[in-house]
């Protein structure tokens, strides 16, 4: 389980920008750079759920099983 500042600290660290990772999540750049900024500063629902398909990758407070239902609401 990662905060998301911390997982868009490794997301950079392969070579990806801001810009990026923001077309990646649905998300602006200035959001992407909030969450850099912010440590603890929980990611939405809607972020975490699409960090977990992209990575599976579980953010903070969300739990494993809350995101497999909440993406299997969405279907």
């Amino acid at each position: 389980m990662l905060f998301i500042s911390d997982y868009l600290k490794d997301k950079l660290s392969t070579g990806m920008t801001n810009k990026d990772i923001a077309n990646e999540l649905d998300l602006t750049v200035a959001m992407i750079g909030q969450y850099r900024l912010k440590r603890g500063y929980n990611a939405s629902l809607s972020t975490a759920k699409k960090v977990y398909i992209i990575d599976k990758v579980i953010l903070h407070p969300f739990s494993e099983e809350s995101l497999k239902y909440e993406i299997n609401k969405d279907k």
